[in-house]
């Protein structure tokens, strides 16, 4: 069943709505007026999406449902006066009739027709010249036949996603009625909403946003029916969930939404991570313009510290901190006899620390003299030198590790470091890693960001060390797996053209998909690979490739031949599906070509076109024949043109400027039209 059926008496031409950012102007075009209908999808799920985005049950039947996916800002509820359609027939686009505290909101509600559910983006647009913030719900209303709710790895819901759960299954207490599965968010993002539910008649998810001024911020969820068991474990979930990882649904957003997703990516990395490793709050203390004396739970004295000198007895030596460097400290009555001294250069070590003249200065004149093992926690006042979420200066890099501490790295030009990943090993210097992150166990694989993009599990050092200086005790060297997680300063090199995001939020170079959520940011090495399809075999050279996905899931298994299926879109037009011929993928990673079994790759792209020269020459030659006197010849380069889809693209944009004359303008405009 097609989505026409949500557009019944929908206009022939395209609406154009628009609003007003406070230094930009955003459109949404080719938008028709839409009739909400009663939808059954290639599953034989049925869904009936109203006009305000909310899902609702048509009639009695088997559903567990009441009403799903009600959108609420604050205390307000989303409503829409006419909802609207893409006029290809994919897409719902519903705009809110007012503004909701303060921001323009859009909803997104596409049918995922091979999948069996819908996916929904719920867009918050800023048009203030302040940052807001503000509370989003997502509210889901259910039947008595709710038996129990649990995540994605068959938890009991709690309240809270722990590590690695990203869905929510609302079990039915009868196998006559089919569950609902709901994704709220990915599994390692950071922006993760809480789960409150009533009764198993209500669940909600509330999701805590800021969107900057002049700026967007999205939510992207989805939503599917399935035949659970009455106690599904965790196999039966991620097996059903699978198909509805938020990863795979990031193509086909409207454009430049991608980079405005809270709930897909985890948090950036440089600079705009730096309020995870300088937070507004420290050792449960908000920072003030005062220094802050904690005492107890209940006890908070404001004033002024001063001390004489500072020393800090470390495992590595003995040192004295000037107090100008001092951001916060523990004593005796915290954790003892060692504590924990911040530093403003980010660093946060561990020791015994000795001081002289202590002193505390209340408001109100009164002085205390303090002693190390009689202070609870001391959290300094912050200034604008000294505020939340500034990078140090001087430093490289800051890395944490396992036994709570953080050190600073001076290095500009570190040596390289050596990580050895499943499929070959990387040299890189530190400008080249964006962060390192491991919430695994001490010691298992830590994940490392690299600024072109890749992600990767590695190992660290050929002999599992690591080597850095320290402003306090010079150089050290420590095994590697006692790093837990690493950040980069933003000041290193620019990343390249080549390897920025695109509008989507993927890199705009080649790169690979892996299993585990990894990713290559590489080009494949090979000169060609081999295609068995139902009619034989297709050569294909991996550059004409516009991206390769593994389909294996919906493909019946067939004998003893696991190999993975693959459907392959090519720039030059066309499809091809089956299996590949190649056992493993070759991809140029520096100076070596990394060899990638197929059965791991999720995904290979080409975000730009490799065209050949004589292919170049006959798109220029049909440019050219667009203004020729004879009607059929320009009717013929058109229809020829477009053909060459994206191969084209540029070579018609630059004509199009160039040209004076108004049929070729107009020809080109309709073939870029087409692909648009």
């Amino acid at each position: 069943m097609h989505m026409t059926q949500w557009m019944k008496g929908a206009a022939a031409a395209g609406l154009v709505f628009c609003w007003t950012l406070a230094a930009a102007q955003a459109q949404l075009s080719g938008l028709v007026p839409v009739n909400p209908q009663p939808r059954t999808d290639k599953l034989g799920n049925d869904w009936y999406v109203e006009q305000n985005g909310m899902i609702s049950r048509q009639g009695g039947g088997n559903s567990i449902l009441s009403g799903a996916m009600m959108l609420m800002v604050g205390s307000e509820q989303f409503y829409c006066n006419q909802p609207m359609g893409t006029s290809d027939g994919k897409e719902m686009v519903l705009m809110g009739q007012q503004p909701m505290q303060g921001l323009q909101v859009t909803r997104y509600v596409r049918m995922l027709e091979k999948e069996g559910g819908m996916r929904f983006m719920e867009m918050f647009t800023n048009t203030s010249g302040r940052d807001i913030v503000t509370n989003v719900e997502i509210r889901h209303n259910f039947s008595g036949q709710v038996k129990s709710i649990v995540t994605d790895a068959a938890r009991a819901n709690n309240g809270t996603f722990e590590k690695g759960e990203s869905g929510i299954a609302i079990v039915p207490g009868s196998t006559n009625y089919r569950g609902y599965l709901f994704t709220a968010c990915a599994p390692r993002s950071s922006v993760k909403p809480r789960i409150a539910s009533q009764n198993q008649y209500q669940m909600s998810f509330f999701y805590s946003i800021t969107v900057p001024a002049g700026k967007s911020a999205s939510i992207l969820h989805t939503v599917t029916q399935a035949k659970l068991s009455l106690r599904p474990d965790a196999a039966e979930l991620e097996k059903l969930f699978r198909p509805f990882a938020l990863v795979r649904f990031l193509r086909d957003l409207p454009k430049g939404s991608g980079s405005t997703l809270v709930n897909v990516r985890s948090t950036g990395t440089g600079a705009s991570d730096l309020a995870s490793w300088f937070p507004e709050e420290i050792l449960g203390i908000k920072r003030e313009p005062v220094d802050v004396l904690a005492m107890g739970e209940g006890t908070r004295l404001r004033g002024r510290a001063t001390c004489g000198q500072l020393t800090l007895n470390h495992r590595l030596g003995k040192v004295v901190v000037p107090w100008a460097q001092v951001v916060a400290l523990t004593g005796g009555r915290f954790e003892g006899k060692e504590s924990r001294l911040y530093l403003n250069d980010g660093q946060v070590l561990r020791g015994e620390l000795e001081t002289e003249e202590l002193k505390f200065s209340l408001s109100s004149g009164l002085q205390m003299s303090l002693k190390m093992a009689d202070v609870d926690r001391l959290v300094m006042g912050a200034t604008s030198a000294t505020g939340a979420a500034e990078w140090p200066k001087g430093v490289a890099a800051l890395m944490e590790t396992w036994n709570g501490e953080r050190w600073a790295m001076r290095d500009s030009k570190p040596p390289e470091m050596t990580l050895a990943t499943t499929w070959g090993v990387r040299k890189v210097a530190l400008n080249d890693v964006a962060a390192l992150t491991s919430n695994a166990e001490e010691g298992a694989a830590p994940s490392v960001t690299f600024k072109d993009g890749s992600r990767l599990r590695v190992w660290m050092g050929s002999q599992g060390e690591f080597s850095f200086a320290t402003a306090q005790f010079g150089a050290q060297t420590i095994p590697g797996v006692q790093v837990r997680s690493l950040v980069v300063a933003a000041t290193g090199p620019q990343v390249s053209e080549e390897s920025r995001e695109s509008d989507d939020g993927e890199p705009a170079t080649s790169f690979v998909d892996l299993a585990g959520e990894q990713r290559l940011v590489a080009a494949p090495a090979d000169p060609i690979w081999h295609i068995v399809t139902s009619g034989g075999v297709v050569p294909l050279d991996p550059a004409s490739i516009k991206e390769m996905r593994n389909v294996s899931e919906d493909v019946p298994a067939s004998g003893t031949d696991d190999s993975a299926w693959f459907q392959m879109d090519l720039w030059g037009g066309g499809t091809v599906m089956g299996q590949l011929r190649e056992r493993v993928l070759g991809f140029q990673v520096g100076g070596a070509s990394w060899q990638l079994p197929v059965k791991e790759v999720v995904r290979v792209v080409n975000p730009v076109p490799k065209i050949a020269d004589s292919t170049l020459a006959r798109i220029g030659q049909l440019i050219r024949e667009l203004g020729n006197d004879d009607w059929k010849v320009r009717e013929k380069a058109s229809a020829e043109l477009a053909t060459f889809g994206e191969m084209a693209r540029t070579s018609l944009q630059e004509a199009f400027k160039q040209s004076e004359d108004p049929e070729v303008k107009r020809r080109i405009e309709g073939i870029l039209g087409d692909l648009e």
